[in-house]
């Protein structure tokens, strides 16, 4: 019996694989499309969405523990995976079952081949229906490649972060940093808090830039908000301050939840106390 469960797993893996290869295709079309039949399980998402260069993945660690420091439920979304595919998909740190991945496979094979999915697409459109199975409080959601139209870009997150910016896959996101930074900085959104971590002046003002442009609100540069911080700009309340937990109480909608996760995230409390501070395209495929 657990042979035969390896197996499907296995051939679930060799299917997804098989869609690394061909050629590149740009657009969120495709991963919309998927999601949209599976009803659209990222709108109900309470997520953070982080992109860069360099460190998004220690960002995305980090942000974790805090959040399940603080008796959150978490999900979060990376990749590559090193060793198993489900280190792509953890709840609480947990990897998914073998079982959801090959239950997800086999349920929407036709549709991811008649919408002509890519992996990633595909991978990504499993992430938001398993973590809204799972009834996490909230994802982390670490950007594939670029961000403007990586597949994960469908979010509408808490907050949006770009850690740093480098010469990365200059074959599709461009030759120049400028370039890069228009397409990493695609998922800064209106209305939604952004981070940006770029030490690089130039560079971080390019990503600001772009940030205003699409009207995100509040736009922190990280560097900044440290050094006022350590010049000793008011710590948050304390502890004893927070409202007492409370037990059974009724279920929250989305948006009820939303808010009081931004109420205790340090992200989006850095949002709030920093109040207005000075202020090609990109393939969705396996990475």
């Amino acid at each position: 019996m657990e042979q035969q469960r390896l197996t499907g797993y296995q051939a679930a893996l060799d299917y997804l694989f098989a869609r690394t290869t061909g050629k590149w295709r740009f657009g969120l079309q495709r991963v919309e499309a998927l999601l949209a039949l599976l009803g659209d399980p990222h709108r109900g998402l309470t997520c953070f969405h982080v992109g860069g260069t360099n460190g998004k993945g220690s960002v995305c660690a980090t942000l974790e523990a805090v959040l399940r420091a603080r008796g959150l439920k978490v999900a979060k979304y990376t990749s590559p995976h090193l060793v198993d595919f489900r280190e792509r998909f953890l709840v609480n740190g947990v990897p998914l079952e073998e079982g959801d991945v090959v239950e997800f496979i086999d349920r929407w094979t036709p549709e991811i081949e008649r919408l002509g999915v890519t992996f990633f697409e595909a991978t990504t459109a499993m992430a938001f229906e398993l973590f809204a199975r799972a009834g996490v409080d909230v994802a982390v959601i670490e950007v594939g490649l670029g961000g403007r139209l990586d597949a994960s870009n469908v979010v509408h997150p808490l907050a949006a972060g770009v850690t740093s910016i480098g010469l990365d896959h200059t074959e599709y996101l461009g030759d120049t940093v400028e370039e890069i930074a228009f397409e990493k900085a695609g998922i800064f959104k209106r209305g939604v808090p952004a981070i940006i971590g770029e030490r690089d002046a130039r560079i971080a003002g390019l990503l600001e830039g772009h940030a205003r442009t699409a009207r995100a609100a509040p736009v922190i540069r990280a560097r900044r908000w440290w050094a006022r911080t350590r010049r000793g700009t008011p710590r948050p309340r304390s502890r004893s301050s927070t409202r007492p937990a409370t037990r059974g109480r009724p279920a929250r909608s989305t948006s009820t939840r939303r808010r009081s996760i931004a109420c205790r995230s340090p992200v989006a409390s850095t949002a709030r106390g920093a109040g207005s501070s000075t202020s090609r395209t990109t393939p969705t495929a396996r990475r």
